[in-house]
């Protein structure tokens, strides 16, 4: 249970800090290349993640979901800065934590796990909250291509959540930090190859000590938020876990861009947040 909550904390925390990224203007793709790096380090250095010489990761049959999984942590993570920055906090936590019916599907095609009628329901109500909290918040301008991210956000998220739960089930049993490590380090080297391309192509690339700064906090919440993510999705069902853990964080991260940022929902866009929980509390049954 303590994990459970570690994990619910840290996962909002980093939406704050997206939010705030803005406000002290710093630069997104620098801050998620610096965030990789430490929680890369921090995995290595505290011994939480251990490459074996003599157990070579890289010959790993998990390889190909690591590979992908870093590649996806690294681009969803590009879009959850920009969906914060252009949707606010409230329809970026609804965007990505809906992405819940993928894994629930996938544990369902592939895993073996059970879809009741109740499940069902619950899917087709989160992606109807999905929608409503779509539209247009009072206060917030919203162009269809601020529109975008959080839709990207939601197929990226999704995907994703599916790639780490089918490795753990398949693949893991004492090497999920080692896992994360590695994955970590493929969205090190993406984010990088990302710079490069600004850079060749005649963009202005700077890294300050902003960025810097933001990228540390970032990484350790990263880093730790995710070990305890695994820690409790090799504890239940995906169509438990996910459903409830996504549940909390819509509820508190709505709950924080109201109270500290100011963002003002209509009644609409809390039907879809109250919808989207309910449909979570399904999915979960």
């Amino acid at each position: 249970m303590i994990s459970f909550i570690l994990a619910i904390v840290l996962s909002t925390s980093i939406l704050v800090v997206f939010r705030l990224l803005e406000r002290f203007k710093v630069s997104i793709l620098p801050t998620i290349v610096v965030n990789y790096l430490v929680a890369l380090l921090f995995g290595v250095l505290s011994g939480s993640a251990k490459l074996e010489p003599n157990e070579p990761f890289w010959s790993s049959p998990w390889m190909p979901a690591a590979l992908f999984n870093g590649i996806m942590f690294i681009v969803v993570y590009i879009w959850i800065g920009i969906s914060a920055k252009r949707a606010g906090i409230a329809m970026t936590s609804v965007a990505g934590k809906m992405s819940v019916v993928f894994p629930v599907l996938m544990g369902f095609l592939l895993l073996d796990e059970q879809l009741s009628f109740l499940r069902i329901i619950g899917i087709i109500g989160a992606l109807l909250a999905f929608w409503l909290t779509f539209k247009k918040q009072e206060g917030i301008k919203h162009q269809w291509k601020d529109l975008l991210f959080p839709a990207l956000l939601f197929v990226g998220t999704g995907i994703s959540d599916s790639t780490l739960k089918f490795a753990q089930a398949k693949y893991l049993t004492t090497q999920g930090n080692t896992y994360l490590a590695v994955v970590f380090g493929y969205a090190m080297i993406t984010g990088i190859g990302f710079l490069l391309i600004q850079h060749f192509a005649k963009r202005d690339v700077k890294i300050t000590s902003r960025d810097i700064v933001a990228g540390i906090i970032m990484g350790l919440l990263n880093w730790w938020s995710t070990v305890f993510l695994m820690k409790t999705i090799a504890q239940y069902d995906s169509s438990v876990f996910f459903p409830i853990f996504n549940a909390s964080i819509v509820s508190i991260a709505a709950l924080n861009g109201v109270i500290f940022f100011k963002e003002r929902l209509r009644w609409i866009n809390w039907l879809g947040i109250g919808l989207a929980i309910v449909a979570i509390v399904l999915i979960a049954s």
